[in-house]
């Protein structure tokens, strides 16, 4: 599928190539194959992207970001156990 998409790029757009972020790409791959899905900004490609474009702001305050991300990753999946609990569903 990998060939697939890079020859159709090749095909009709060559500079999409060149506009690719790849350090960020790869700083993905290298979390998702070594970290996995913790529930952390690295383990999602989109939380990443947010937080990168985030970061560019000229107010940008990336430790507060980092430090709200993680209070809703950590209460989120707290919320949703005691929820499971009140209600008795199964998934």
């Amino acid at each position: 599928m990998l060939i697939v998409v890079i020859l159709t790029i090749l095909a009709f757009d060559r500079r999409v190539i060149q506009m690719v972020d790849y350090s960020l790409l790869m700083t993905f791959v290298g979390f998702f194959i070594f970290v996995g899905n913790l529930g952390n900004i690295v383990a999602s490609l989109a939380s990443l992207i947010s937080f990168k474009f985030y970061c560019k702001a000229a107010d940008s305050r990336p430790l507060k970001f980092l430090g709200i991300f993680i209070v809703y990753n950590v209460i989120f999946p707290i919320l949703l156990c005691l929820v499971n609990q009140a209600t008795n569903f199964s998934f």
